[in-house]
C-alpha cells in the first residue's frame, strides 16, 4: 500500500523526470522491497514475539495466578498456623499472665518474710552488737583483773621478800638479843660476884671490929632501937644470896612490863641496881643518890637506843625509837 503510494507520486512527476527518476524509483523500489522484506521478516519476528509474549504472558498469568494461589494458600495455611501459633501464644500467656500472679503472689509473700528476716536480723545485730559490747566489757574487766592480778602478784612478791627480809632482821635481831642477854647475864653475874665480895668483905671487917670491940657496939646498939644485924638483912652470907634472887631474869621482866626485850631488859638493870648493894641500902638518901639513879637510867636507855639503831633494824622514825626518845627526854624534863 505505501509502495503503491509512492508510485502514483512518482507518476505525477513531470515527463521529463521520468525516465531518471524511473531508475530511481527501480532502485528505491528495489530498496523499497528490501526494505518491506525485511520489515516483513521483523513483522513476522514481531509476530512470532509478540506470540511467544502472549504466551510467556499467559505463562507467566498462568504462573502468577498459580503463584497466587499458592500464595494464597500459603497465607492461609500461614494465618493459620500464626492463629494456632497465636492461641498457643495466647494460652501461654495466659499462663505465663498466672504464673506472674503466682510468682507476684509469691514475691509479696518472699518481701514479708523478707522484712520479717530483716527484722530478725537487725535483732541479731542488736543482741550482737549489745554482746560484743558485754565481750569488751568483760574483755577489758579481764585485762583489768589481771593487771590486778599482776599488781598483787607484785606486790604479794614484795611482801615476801619484806617477810624474808623481815625474817632476816628478826633473826638478826634474836641473834643480837641472846648475845645481849649473855652478856648481860654475864655483867649481872659479875656485879653480883664483886658486891658479893664486897659484902663479905664489909662483913668480915665488921665481924673482926666486933670481935676486937664489942663495947662501941653495944652502945651503938644501945643508943639505935634496931641494928643492922638485928634485921638480919645488911649482913648476909654470900650462901643466902643468890642470883635468883637479885636479878630478875629477862623473860619475867619483859611478861611483866609489856614492853620490847631489850628496854624489859634495860628497865631490869635499873630496877635491880640499887637492891644488890648492901652498903647502898644503909647509905643515907641524898641528891647524889638519886641523880646518879636517873642518869644511869638515863645513860641505859640512851645506850639501848643507839644499840638498836647500829644494829641496821630500825630507824629513827620507828615506834621503839620514838618511844625511847619521848622516855628520854621525860625523864630529862623530870630531873632537870
Amino acid at each position: 500500500m505505501y509502495y503503491n503510494q509512492c508510485l502514483h507520486i512518482m507518476l505525477a512527476v513531470s515527463p521529463t523526470t521520468s525516465i531518471f527518476r524511473l531508475k530511481e524509483n527501480k532502485e528505491l523500489e528495489e530498496k523499497l522491497k528490501s526494505r518491506l522484506k525485511d520489515i516483513e521478516s521483523r513483522e513476522q519476528a514481531q509476530g512470532r514475539r509478540e506470540v511467544e509474549f502472549e504466551q510467556q504472558k499467559s505463562d507467566i498469568q498462568l504462573q502468577k495466578t498459580r503463584l497466587q494461589k499458592e500464595a494464597k494458600e500459603t497465607i492461609k495455611r500461614s494465618l493459620e498456623e500464626h492463629e494456632h501459633m497465636l492461641n498457643i501464644e495466647k494460652k501461654r500467656v495466659m499462663e505465663l499472665e498466672t504464673e506472674l500472679k503466682k510468682l507476684r503472689r509469691q514475691v509479696s509473700e518472699l518481701e514479708a518474710k523478707l522484712k520479717d528476716r530483716e527484722k530478725l536480723l537487725e535483732a541479731l545485730q542488736t543482741s550482737q552488737r549489745d554482746a560484743f559490747s558485754q565481750e569488751m566489757k568483760v574483755h577489758m574487766d579481764f585485762e583489768k583483773v589481771l593487771d590486778e592480778k599482776a599488781a598483787l602478784l607484785k606486790e604479794l612478791h614484795e611482801a615476801l621478800r619484806q617477810r624474808e627480809l623481815y625474817r632476816e632482821r628478826c633473826d638478826l635481831a634474836e641473834s643480837q638479843l641472846l648475845s645481849c642477854k649473855e652478856h648481860l647475864r654475864q655483867a649481872q653475874q659479875r656485879d653480883f660476884e664483886a658486891r658479893r665480895d664486897e659484902v663479905e668483905c664489909l662483913y668480915q671487917k665488921a665481924k673482926a671490929r666486933f670481935e676486937n670491940d664489942p663495947a662501941p657496939i653495944t652502945t651503938t646498939a644501945g643508943s639505935h632501937p634496931k641494928s643492922p644485924s638485928d634485921d638480919g638483912t645488911a649482913f648476909e652470907t654470900p650462901e643466902k644470896t643468890s642470883p635468883q634472887h637479885s636479878a630478875p631474869t629477862m623473860q619475867t621482866t619483859s611478861e611483866s612490863t609489856g614492853h620490847s626485850p631489850l628496854r624489859a631488859l634495860s628497865s631490869a638493870t635499873g630496877k635491880q641496881g640499887p637492891s644488890l648493894p648492901v652498903a647502898e641500902e644503909h647509905s643515907p638518901p641524898g641528891a647524889s643518890a638519886s641523880s646518879s639513879s636517873w642518869m644511869e637510867h638515863m645513860r641505859r636507855l640512851i645506850e639501848e637506843r643507839d644499840m638498836l639503831l647500829s644494829s641496821g633494824l630500825y630507824r629513827k622514825d620507828d615506834v621503839i625509837i620514838v618511844k625511847l626518845n619521848q622516855h628520854i627526854a621525860d625523864t630529862v624534863r623530870k630531873h632537870v
